[in-house]
């Protein structure tokens, strides 16, 4: 373990807190040798490295502002460790650490933890002997050494002579302090294929063109972690000679904002899956960006970010986008959602947490208006309820265009605004050929109708006249009042009782009336309920 402190490493102090020795010496009026300590956390800090009117240095991060930084006394400062030291005190179950077999886990991207379940047990480990253990850990293909304060890879050879056979390693929370430092792990681990770095803050991520030019890359890593790393976009592509075998890429929380680069050539073109999740995106334009120089992706996490709007490109800008996250933005307009229909290969989206997507009725909407969809918030769209959910869209968008059948710019306005109502009429059909007629010219018999309400649990049924009008809700409630069941436990179903008619109907949602699903008079309203 290292118990000095230079400028430009990274410390963790006792209490938790990372960040970069800015200065280390005696300040005016104080006893003995102080840290000045640039915080990864700007609250935790209370200047900018001046104090009592001396300036001592200054805080590189712009993020930092004025109070990011502080001074503390070495002792109040772990001491690091190299990847060795750290890896052993973890794996090697030696009887000094046997509290931390029951502390294994996987560090996700979205921040849970996962346990690692390891074959190997403390008494195995013993029964084996030192030398047993060395083989058993160079053996070993995945290591998790997270928050353990490893701050260099350590001499040459070290490292790969202790644990050379890994292929997944993860090292969030370190306090390495340099990409050349983490080239290092390229040369011990020449197997690896998946890194985790969250949490990493090196003092920039440029390298030493004299010292890296002599180092290979990583060979043969498909996945990249760099969560919560304040890289920018650029930066990850000027690493990208490192990573010719990249395909999956994790860059959340890390404030990204733009996309744009100098270059042309693909920085990552085997990249299929790339993670945003969290970062402060705002332009859909930015996200084109993305899609111009990544040929070949397949999944796309913007969640959390602040789109507004999803433009819809005349060029297929994603050819070969399946998956689109972009959950808890701030996308209010149904055109961001008429745009996922122009994605050719897009099966997946996640919409949750959006302006448009807080109606009850909102996910009939996305899967009636997006087509391929197969899966939306993380649920299958079955094809009952893509069936159920295009006619349920087709029957209001119709209607809507009966109403304003007269008014040539109001039509124009609700096709214009439901792209795909063609394409669903030649699926479906016209589906309110017997609607309602405009305003002001309908009879009161054209304006009502009589259904027959049978309760499935007794086959015991009614027949009663209604407005067209009427609310889904409101039958709920006057189904519940006539057979005496909880209005909750409702579930209406429109049986046309013509043997050539539509196929059975859910009637919801509840703010929907009932001439959007065209019944007939003698028409059945099955009442199911879930008691």
């Amino acid at each position: 373990m290292r118990q000095s402190h230079d400028v430009g490493d990274r410390v963790e102090t006792t209490d938790g807190d990372r960040g970069i020795v800015r200065w280390v010496g005696a300040m005016a009026n104080k006893d003995g040798v102080w840290l000045g300590v640039e915080w990864d956390d700007p609250l935790r800090g209370k200047h900018d490295g001046a104090h009592d009117g001396v300036r001592y240095f200054a805080c590189e991060n712009a993020r930092a502002g004025a109070h990011g930084a502080s001074f503390v006394r070495p002792h109040k400062v772990h001491a690091s460790r190299t990847f060795v030291e750290a890896f052993w005190d973890k794996y090697s179950r030696s009887p000094r650490n046997e509290r931390e077999e029951d502390d294994m886990y996987i560090h996700t991207v979205r921040g849970h933890r996962v346990r690692v379940e390891l074959c190997e047990t403390t008494a195995d480990a013993m029964d084996c002997g030192d030398g047993g253990v060395k083989r058993r850990l160079r053996e070993m293909k995945r290591a998790y050494v997270d928050d353990a304060r490893v701050a260099t890879v350590g001499p040459p050879g070290e490292a790969g002579e202790c644990a050379g056979a890994l292929e997944v390693l993860g090292l969030a929370g370190s306090l390495l302090s340099s990409w050349n430092e983490v080239l290092r792990l390229a040369e011990e681990f020449p197997r690896l294929e998946a890194l985790d770095l969250t949490g990493m803050r090196p003092t920039s991520w440029s390298w030493d063109e004299t010292d890296s030019t002599k180092r290979g890359g990583f060979e043969r890593l498909k996945v990249l972690v760099l969560n919560d790393t304040n890289i920018t976009w650029q930066e990850m592509c000027s690493l990208s000679v490192y990573l010719p075998e990249l395909r999956e890429l994790y860059l959340n929380l890390n404030g990204i904002e733009t996309f744009r680069r100098k270059g042309k050539d693909s920085p990552f073109p085997k990249l299929h899956t790339l993670s945003l999740d969290g970062n402060a995106v705002k332009d859909w334009s930015e996200v084109e960006e993305l899609g111009r120089s990544l040929p070949n992706l397949q999944k796309l996490h913007l969640s959390q970010n602040a789109l507004r709007e999803i433009e819809r490109s005349t060029s297929s800008v994603f050819p070969t986008l399946k998956s689109l996250l972009v959950g808890d933005n701030a996308l209010s307009d149904w055109r961001s959602v008429d745009a996922l229909d122009a994605f050719p290969e897009l099966v997946e989206a996640r919409l949750s947490g959006n302006p448009l997507a807080e109606s009850a009725s909102a996910r009939h909407e996305i899967i009636a208006r997006v087509a391929r969809l197969a899966v939306l918030n993380g649920s299958m769209v079955t094809a009952a309820e893509r069936k159920d959910s295009e006619i349920r869209y087709l029957r209001r968008v119709l209607q809507q265009l009966k109403d304003v059948a007269l008014d040539t710019s109001a039509r124009t306005v609700v096709s214009d605004t439901n792209p795909r109502v063609d394409a669903l009429v030649n699926t479906h059909g016209d589906l309110v050929t017997h609607a309602t007629r405009a305003p002001g010219v309908a009879t009161l018999a054209s304006a009502s109708i009589e259904l027959n309400l049978r309760l499935e649990s007794s086959q015991h049924s009614m027949r009663k006249k209604l407005p067209r009008s009427t609310t889904i809700g409101k039958l709920k409630l006057l189904c519940a009042k006539l057979f005496k069941i909880p209005v909750a436990d409702t579930t209406l179903v429109l049986i046309p009782h013509a043997a050539d008619s539509a196929e059975p109907t859910r009637l919801s949602p509840d703010d929907e009336p009932l001439a959007r699903f065209d019944p007939s008079d003698g028409d059945i309203v099955a009442i199911h309920t879930s008691a």
